[in-house]
């Protein structure tokens, strides 16, 4: 299993329309083959920010959505929100037990 972690650091202005359009992404991104289960941690401090785990079920499953549909489904975000928020993301191995 394959964690693929995105960051994202948000101004505070748009934070709730951001949050909420982030919910619907996620649902979206669970659709995507390997795609298994994501979980959501809000942090507001400071600047908001806001952490997604997605479970993959594979390396390669998660190399195909970056091949296929990863500009795609981040080009949305920036659509929407343009230059008030940025990401980083991170990806690991999920140890079983």
């Amino acid at each position: 299993m394959v964690v693929y972690e995105v960051d994202l650091f948000v101004n505070k202005k748009i934070y709730p329309k951001f949050k909420t359009w982030l919910d619907e992404h996620i649902k979206e991104m669970l659709t995507i083959d390997g795609f298994m289960n994501a979980k959501i941690t809000d942090n507001k401090e400071n600047e908001p920010h806001l952490t997604v785990q997605y479970q993959v079920s594979s390396y390669d499953k998660l190399d195909t959505y970056f091949k296929t549909q990863a500009d795609e489904m981040r080009q949305k975000g920036i659509d929407k929100f343009g230059d008030q928020f940025r990401a980083e993301r991170r990806i690991s191995t999920l140890e079983p037990g």
